[in-house]
């Protein structure tokens, strides 16, 4: 564990900011060039951001490199997706085969495709061009608790990053990164939430395969459930760990039984006729669009 601790704070103190030098350099160049000023648009501010990731004012793009990494997410137990938690693995195998859109189009482009098994709930063993690296059998659900443990979460960083690692020593450009597994939209959404601060409803889509109004009523219930405002309003946190594992995501129970405790306290409050400073109606719809309960 402690291992894992220490090469997680190395590999957060490695992070380093965009070289500033190199995109002044980089902005002067596109400005000296035959064309009208800022006439190639998103491409020129690319080049600058690429100087500034590299340090480099010409960069190649030749060898590139798609990473893709597959689990499974507990959180399908609550009915969040349409498809069933088996096609993750099906999907894992069929992008190392090539008759995916990912990988059709990675081999259009000249782009090398790794595929990497950190918590898919199958075994893969008989599938060589998957790399495992499997963490557990999946994920618990997070609308019961934490989705991992700390050492899993930290685990998960670590394995990622040591694949960047190996794909730079192996000359890549640029590296792609890629995830495969049935649920992740609702785990996305969740710690989207948590990360940005925003209204769980502009976070959260209705997903793959859900057609009717009636479906999408229930899908997005279902998802909102467990991705409550409360959320949206976490703030102060400074170790991505957490977040990821999902220990910082509501417990229903804990939510339903604050629930009982203020509907008792307006019980209680109405009965001795003192005021409250939600009572303005007013206020109560300004603070319903303001973080989008549900």
């Amino acid at each position: 564990m402690e291992y894992t601790e220490r090469a997680l704070r190395d590999l957060l103190g490695a992070v380093v900011g965009a070289d500033g030098e190199a995109m002044e350099v980089a902005r002067k160049r596109q400005a000296e060039l035959a064309k009208p000023p800022g006439s190639l648009g998103t491409l020129e501010d690319l080049s600058v951001k690429l100087a500034g990731i590299t340090g480099k004012v010409r960069n190649s793009l030749e060898n590139k490199v798609l990473l893709v990494f597959a689990a499974d997410n507990g959180v399908v137990e609550e009915g969040v997706s349409s498809a069933p938690q088996s096609v993750t693995a099906a999907q894992t195998v069929n992008l190392t085969r090539g008759v995916t859109g990912a990988s059709s189009i990675a081999a259009r482009l000249g782009c090398r495709v790794v595929v990497c098994d950190v918590g898919v709930n199958a075994d893969l063993s008989a599938c060589p061009a998957v790399l495992s690296r499997k963490i557990a059998y999946g994920t618990m659900n997070i609308a019961k608790g934490p989705a991992m443990t700390r050492e899993e979460a930290v685990r998960a960083i670590l394995t990622g990053a040591a694949l960047a690692r190996d794909a730079v020593k192996q000359g890549a450009d640029v590296i792609g990164i890629g995830e495969m597994g049935i649920g992740n939209t609702t785990t996305s959404s969740a710690v989207l939430a948590v990360l940005s601060g925003a209204p769980v409803k502009n976070v959260t889509g209705r997903g793959g395969g859900k057609g009717s109004r009636g479906d999408r009523r229930i899908y997005l219930g279902r998802r909102s459930a467990l991705c409550s405002p409360s959320l949206s309003r976490r703030r102060g946190f400074h170790d991505p760990v957490p977040r990821l594992r999902g220990d910082r995501l509501p417990d229903r129970h804990e939510r339903a039984r604050t629930e009982a405790a203020v509907r008792s306290r307006n019980a209680a409050r109405r009965g001795k006729r003192v005021p409250d400073r939600h009572a303005d109606p007013r206020r109560r719809v300004r603070r319903h669009e303001r973080y989008g309960d549900v």
